[in-house]
């Protein structure tokens, strides 16, 4: 891979000093210190299988895919004697497998890890072996121990999608080698040029054309079950969200007129979000008043957090009404409004703030713009809103591609300004900017 660098990822790593401290699946901070387990250390490789990677040196594809289905998993090692079964190809201790299905993008499979994990007898007797030798008792010593070694596969599945990412961009197939295509013109070309028999070769072309039409159809239906998918997708991931400010306004203000409208945003939103597949209906509205009604739907959350929000919107002084689909709209600032909560906590700042105004640009766009004093971003910006790209271990990484596509339905854009591209307070140079930009 001569047109790529390695590089080594240190403990200075962005996303590896925010998520310095132990957490289990459920974001529970949790320490190894509380049990006699000692130093855990692990080591291994990750393969990709996918058939253009393999094409760049492996000469028996087969006999290499073998060896990962028959060696794969994580072993474990006590003073240099394996621990059985941990890591046999039918003992997915980790649950890897099934932590897959739900991001396949991003999350490791068990047939692509070749890894050890490291631990010295006389520090980890808390680590009890059954009495059958086929691994640890499932105490809570196990259960830190487990989730600690989940917690570092976690980091390590973000810092690999971006690789990955740049790998496809390299290396990868595009639209000039799709192979069914690309083969089916070499043919129609050989025919033209060899076929000397003119009804032969206009029959042996006709055929051609049906093919490539029927495998075209095919490609398209096929899509859009995958689109129809991924909108389901993002229907959970929307209703999941409102479900939650429902739950919290209802224990707060006992079933109050609050919590209606909640519930009728819900009800707008899952229409909306069909929509994306059809075509959104946009009206007339005034973002002042969205913003208002976004803030609104979280500000339990925010207060629980003890997050102050800076409504410079309010003091604009231009027009800020546009089309807009009202839903769509509210959903996305919610989105961003929970990530700006959700990194707030990670950065641990003693005074959280998020800040959202409205600013216009010479080129007339009328911007959203929603900015806090958190950890800013720890993935680079040109890959967040790739569908399943989080950096939240177990995120669904669906909310700024969400955000993302409805900008472009509304014929507006979704963009990262860097500092200084906006008039913001000091405060917010650290964190994170967004802008949902509007044709003014």
């Amino acid at each position: 891979m001569s047109r790529l660098s390695e590089r080594e990822i240190t403990l200075d790593e962005g996303i590896v000093n925010q998520f310095i401290e132990l957490e289990d699946e459920d974001g529970k901070k949790f320490s190894l210190k509380n049990f006699a387990i000692g130093d855990v250390v692990f080591e291994g490789y990750i393969f990709d299988r996918d058939t253009f990677v393999l094409r760049l040196g492996v000469s028996d594809k087969t006999g290499f895919k073998s060896y990962l289905n028959n060696n794969s998993g994580i072993r474990v090692f006590r003073d240099g004697l394996r621990v059985y079964d941990y890591g046999e190809p039918e003992n997915d201790w980790l649950g890897l497998d099934l932590r897959r299905v739900n991001q396949p993008t991003k999350r490791l499979s068990n047939n692509i890890v070749l890894g050890a994990v490291y631990l010295k007898r006389t520090d980890s007797f808390d680590l009890v072996e059954k009495t059958n030798r086929e691994g640890f008792v499932e105490n809570a010593a196990y259960e830190a121990f487990r989730n600690s070694i989940l917690h570092t596969l976690n980091i390590i599945e973000t810092l690999r999608f971006s690789d990955k990412q740049k790998l496809r961009v390299v290396y990868g197939p595009t639209p000039k080698s799709e192979p069914v295509l690309q083969i089916l013109g070499d043919i129609k070309e050989y025919v033209d040029k060899n076929v000397k028999e003119v009804s032969v070769k206009k029959e042996i072309i006709r055929y051609l054309v049906k093919v490539e039409d029927d495998y075209k159809r095919i490609n398209e239906n096929l899509l859009k079950a995958a689109g129809a998918g991924l909108s389901m997708s993002v229907v959970v991931h929307e209703v999941e969200k409102i479900i939650l400010e429902v739950a919290k306004v209802l224990k707060a203000e006992n079933a109050s007129v609050r919590a209606m409208n909640l519930v009728k945003h819900l009800e707008k939103l899952i229409d909306g979000y069909s929509g994306i597949i059809r075509k959104s209906t946009q009206t007339n509205e005034d973002l002042i008043e969205v913003i208002d009604q976004a803030t609104t739907n979280t500000e339990f959350r925010l207060a629980s957090h003890n997050i102050i929000i800076i409504r410079a919107y309010r003091s604009y002084k231009g027009k800020s009404k546009t089309k807009i689909a009202r839903s769509l709209l509210i959903g996305s600032l919610m989105n961003i409004i929970d990530n700006s909560i959700y990194w707030l906590e990670k950065a641990g700042r003693p005074n959280k703030r998020i800040y959202i105004g409205l600013s216009e640009e010479e080129e007339g766009f009328l911007n959203i713009i929603i900015a806090d004093n958190g950890t800013g971003f720890l993935l680079p910006t040109d890959e967040i809103t790739e569908p399943f790209v989080s950096a939240k271990p177990g995120g669904m990484g669906l909310g700024l591609h969400i955000s993302n596509e409805i900008m472009m339905a509304q014929k507006g854009k979704l963009s990262f300004p860097d500092w200084g591209d906006f008039e913001l307070p000091n405060e917010f140079k650290v964190g994170a900017q967004v802008a949902l930009g509007f044709k003014n």
